[in-house]
């Protein structure tokens, strides 16, 4: 037995002859075993246990020279000294509370740094505690701390990143050696959220402090605001939603939840969330600024013009809630109060892209100046050529004008958006109008049958469906869809025409006379040329088609539809000189229709 314990001694004094070279402060303690040794072959096997510690004490709790059992005994043998963190003096679970960056975890890491006298803070703890009593104040602003924030003397990365990014810098001089030098320079995203410069490197800080700590709160809250900044609805929610389920009553969380619920175009919800917050601060100007947002998309006009008011009341000289406040006017059709508004707004400024694109709406559906609105649109583009709503206007006015605007034209606009926004409805339909203009109607029905079967989609889309439908000759979809609608809101004007359509052209021709009867009473002008169009497509001979055709211009002299049915008319009864007078009244409805003009110039020459 005492040979062993003498061969066991040899081993290890051996083992500490090979790192005598090591200079180093850390030592690994090899406690011998008991020696209850067993025998394989004839040879004995020891089990050597070993424990990391260091110089200060003996981490383990025993006194050095003692096995587990009580026997044994300790050598220290030096080890390489590892690269450490600045940190590395204060408990590894402290530092990593400061590191998951909640308000409640940052409050238990700088609870375990207390001391009573500021004079005992190391320089290492001072930091720390300077460290989260910014990130408190800069991103956690809605929550207070009370810890003791000592005074920092000397230079050091991490102060240094989180001062220059008060001033608007993005800080590249770290060394991101570890967690906060990594993150604090990406603090950018929520001093000036604005300069766009910053975004990528700050998303490669992010990512990289999730991957040092991928549970930290803190980084994953920060890349859930980038992802807001940068529009990116569905990632920002995916991060927002995981943080809210830590912090479901932090304020700060809640309204940045919120505002990934109104980009993500889930809008009641997020107004609800907003009013949640009004309530609890109603004189928080971004609170309100968000409900007015919130209940605007939601189309609460009402309520959106009250939230509004607020925020002008708090801030009169928010030009964003002046704009919004013009766009209440559009949606309700005041346009007279709408352009006062943008006047008065535009003797400050006239570049910026809310005021272009309210000035555009204006032109186009008030003023009915495309040209106008393309010229308003040409600059828009110009300024923001990338931003998805000056895309989508562009491409509706280029789609409703029949002409490009900034040398563009309404599909090419249209497929931009769509490659930013592949979900985007609207760029959708105006691609479905495009594709209709241009006879391909197999491309509109495969991209509107996908939108058709989205639950609450705007009702115009399933109109146009159903018209697809009927070019295409799918009358039974057609009229599945049609008759739907038709049950669901017989009182619809729109409805209406849609449904006396699909009977029309699915030859119920009983149906649609009954129902001309029935609506033509209290048909209004427009109404009333609608109604006599779709009857003289059934007329069973022409005395009467023409009196239906003429009894439709009567009631309305600009009706496309009626003007050329009887150019085709009188075209194919070779009257040139009549399907002249039609034509034209067609081309000065619709300018800008390529086809149309051909017609008209084929016409010239057949009169030579």
């Amino acid at each position: 037995m005492l040979r062993r314990r003498f061969e066991v001694g040899v081993l290890l004094i051996l083992l500490s002859l090979f790192y005598v070279g090591c200079a180093s402060t850390k030592s690994v303690k090899v406690s011998a075993p008991e020696m209850d040794v067993q025998h394989e072959n004839g040879e004995a096997e020891f089990d050597i246990a070993g424990e990391v510690g260091s110089s200060a004490g003996n981490s383990s709790g025993k006194e050095d020279g003692q096995s587990g059992s009580g026997s044994g005994f300790t050598v220290s043998i030096p080890i390489p000294e590892r690269s450490r963190s600045y940190f590395f003096s204060i408990k590894t679970n402290v530092v990593e509370l400061a590191q998951n960056g909640t308000p409640a975890t940052m409050k238990q890491a700088a609870a375990s740094l207390h001391r009573t006298l500021k004079d005992e803070y190391t320089p290492q703890e001072r930091v720390l505690l300077n460290v989260m009593a910014d990130v408190m104040r800069i991103v956690w602003p809605s929550e207070s701390f009370t810890w003791d924030t000592p005074e920092v003397t000397g230079a050091n990365p991490y102060t240094a990143a989180i001062d220059s990014a008060r001033r608007g810098l993005y800080d590249k001089s770290t060394g991101n050696v570890d967690f906060f030098t990594t993150l604090l320079p990406a603090l950018v995203v929520m001093t000036v959220p604005a300069k766009t410069e910053f975004y990528a490197d700050a998303r490669g800080s992010l990512e990289a402090a999730l991957s040092l700590q991928e549970d930290s709160v803190l980084a994953l809250y920060l890349l859930g605001r980038l992802n807001l900044l940068e529009k990116k609805g569905r990632e920002s929610l995916d991060c927002i939603n995981k943080v809210y389920a830590v912090l479901p009553s932090n304020r700060d969380v809640r309204f940045a939840l919120a505002e990934a619920l109104l980009l993500c175009a889930r809008n009641g919800e997020s107004l609800e969330m907003a009013q949640a917050l009004v309530a609890e601060k109603p004189q928080s100007v971004e609170y309100l600024e968000l409900a007015g947002r919130a209940a605007f998309a939601s189309g609460q006009l009402e309520l959106a013009e009250d939230y509004v008011l607020r925020v002008l009341q708090l801030e009169p000289e928010s030009t964003e809630f002046v704009l919004l406040r013009t766009k209440i006017m559009i949606a309700r059709g005041e346009f007279v109060k709408a352009s006062a508004l943008l006047d008065m707004y535009a003797r400050t400024d006239t570049s910026a892209k809310d005021y272009l694109l309210l000035r555009a709406n204006l032109q186009k559906n008030w003023n009915k100046n495309n040209n106008t609105a393309i010229e308003t649109m040409t600059k828009a583009l110009a300024l923001y050529p990338n931003e998805i709503d000056v895309l989508l206007l562009s491409a509706q006015i280029a789609s409703s004008a029949g002409v490009n605007v900034n040398g563009k034209s309404a599909r090419e606009l249209a497929e931009k958006v769509l490659a930013a926004d592949p979900e985007n409805i609207d760029a959708k339909v105006t691609l479905i109008a495009e594709m209709n203009k241009s006879g391909d109607y197999a491309g509109a029905y495969e991209m509107s049958s996908g939108l058709a079967k989205i639950e609450g989609v705007q009702s115009s889309v399933l109109h146009d469906h159903v018209d697809i439908c009927l070019a295409l000759g799918k009358k039974t979809e057609a009229w599945n869809l049609a008759s739907k609608l038709y049950e669901e809101n017989r009182n619809d004007e729109t409805v209406q025409r849609t449904y006396m359509k699909t009977l029309v052209s699915t030859g119920r021709t009983s149906d649609a006379k009954a129902l001309f009867d029935t609506l033509l009473p209290g048909a209004g002008s427009q109404m009333r040329s609608f109604l006599y169009y779709e009857r003289s497509l059934i007329d069973s001979n022409s005395e009467t088609m023409m009196a239906d055709l003429r009894s439709s211009l009567s009631a309305n002299p600009r009706n496309p539809d009626t003007l050329y049915r009887l150019y085709t008319i009188y075209y194919g009864e070779k009257d040139w000189r009549r399907a002249q007078y039609y034509l034209k009244q067609v081309g000065a409805i619709r300018p800008n229709d390529a086809s149309v003009q051909a017609k008209l110039s084929e016409l010239e020459n057949l009169l030579k």
